[in-house]
């Protein structure tokens, strides 16, 4: 355990349609997670680039569709999303008591972020504009050290939120935060459970998505 948890974290809405659920998932959760991770990301980890050339600071592997700036594509050979990450997304955003229907999760975006690393200011709009149009949640697994993640509203006109997302958080952005921009600001060294299953330092972040909309046959 971590003893930063040994006091205890309040379920908190930052902005509207963001819900931040500590401890969420437990460390025998957390290191089965970890696990799937790896099976299905063998050999698949690179690090995007921007369309200016720039490479982004930290690598990233996909499950379902793959990504980089700004769009969606299949990465051969194509593995699906796992049944057991659509099966926890889904089970996160009950536990949210966020209702969004229909939600067909088809991407997890793994972000790598070794204890230097950050991720500036954003919006994640690569989607399907039907599904922003929406509020399609996405939905972000935390395990590892900790990470200082900072949001504010689509205008930028509510003030910088600040949250620390510790290993086995659970963050979700839907409905009217949707397109909140959203940073990485930081994270903090030596912060990851001591009987987490994860040898070195940093930050593993699973982002679930629904990236496409999907034509019924």
């Amino acid at each position: 355990m971590n003893q930063l948890d040994l006091m205890p974290r309040e379920v908190t809405s930052p902005l509207p349609g963001t819900v931040h659920i500590p401890n969420w998932l437990t460390i025998p959760q957390q290191n089965a997670l970890l696990n799937l991770i790896r099976v299905a990301t063998d050999g698949r980890w690179y690090t995007p680039e921007m369309p200016n050339g720039t490479p982004m600071k930290h690598p990233i592997a996909c499950l379902g569709y793959a990504w980089k700036p700004y769009l969606y594509f299949i990465q051969e050979p194509y593995r699906p999303l796992p049944q057991e990450v659509i099966d926890i997304t889904r089970k996160a955003l009950l536990d949210a008591r966020i209702s969004y229907h229909p939600y067909e999760p088809d991407t997890g975006i793994v972000n790598w972020f070794p204890p230097d690393s950050s991720l500036g200011w954003h919006q994640d709009k690569s989607e399907h504009p039907d599904l922003i149009a929406v509020g399609s949640p996405i939905v972000t697994f935390s395990i590892g050290d900790s990470a200082i993640f900072r949001l504010n509203d689509e205008k930028q006109v509510s003030g910088s939120h600040e949250l620390e997302l510790r290993s086995g958080d659970v963050l979700i952005m839907s409905g009217r935060s949707r397109l909140a921009w959203h940073e990485v600001h930081k994270i903090l060294p030596d912060t990851r459970p001591i009987d987490l299953n994860l040898d070195k330092a940093g930050r593993v972040s699973l982002t679930i998505r629904q990236a496409l909309v999907h034509t019924k046959r």
